[in-house]
This record gives structure tokens, C-alpha cells and sequence, in this order.
């Protein structure tokens, strides 16, 4: 199944990672907090191909918008932004600030979820 989210680099040059968690919702976190807490996990960085630097930054800034919505796996509609899960939170940030479906279907209204799978499939 797995776990995705997107990485955001500040003005600072710090990364965060800003993802949908089960517990807390949209949360955003400090690169090297959150890898520390993964010391036995296999952790992969992927990048939309050919997407220039200011357009993945747009993502992450739309990304940022959602940040405290709750958690929801159950709601399969890509475009409502209630509530997230992981993947979900990443199709609708390409969505609403590239205007592109990053899976190539635009229909949002899915009778399943978008997985992590099918996202690191694209990459």
C-alpha cells in the first residue's frame, strides 16, 4: 500500500514533508524529524517528470492549504477537499495548481481510492 505526501522547500532551503495522517490530518513536518523517525523504513523520492522547479513549489503551496483538515480515506471524490488521505492530498494539489490530473483521469469522482501505488507508478 505505502504512504506519500510532498516535499516542500522553504525559503530557507529547509525541507518539510506535508502529508494526511490517519491521527492528526493534514500536517506539516520537518524533513529531518520526520526521516528520523523512520530508521528502519525504505523511504523513495519521486518527482513528477519534466516539471520545473516553480511548478512543483506551486504543489507544495497548495498542498499548505489543507494543512489541520482531517483525515478521510472513505471520501473518494479527489476534488472535495474536507478531508484527506495521503494520496488523495497530492492528486487534488497537481489538480488545483497545475490543472492537471496527475494520474491523467480528470473525472475526480472515483468509485476507489487513488493509491500511493498508482502515484509512485507515474513518477
Amino acid at each position: 500500500m505505502g504512504h506519500v505526501g510532498v516535499i516542500e522547500v522553504d525559503d530557507s532551503n529547509v525541507p518539510w514533508v506535508i502529508e494526511a495522517l490517519l491521527a492528526n490530518g493534514v500536517v506539516r513536518s520537518r524533513y529531518d524529524q520526520w526521516i528520523a523517525a523512520r530508521p528502519d523504513e525504505i523511504v523513495w523520492h519521486g518527482r513528477i517528470r519534466e516539471l520545473p522547479l516553480g511548478d512543483r513549489a506551486r504543489i507544495a503551496s497548495e498542498a499548505k492549504r489543507y494543512l489541520s483538515r482531517p483525515y478521510d480515506f472513505w471520501n473518494f471524490d479527489l476534488n472535495d477537499d474536507a478531508g484527506f488521505y495521503c494520496s488523495k492530498l497530492v492528486w487534488l494539489s497537481v489538480w488545483r495548481s497545475l490543472h492537471f490530473p496527475v494520474d491523467g483521469n480528470s473525472d475526480p469522482r472515483r468509485k476507489f481510492w487513488f493509491s500511493p501505488k498508482q502515484l509512485l507508478m507515474l513518477t
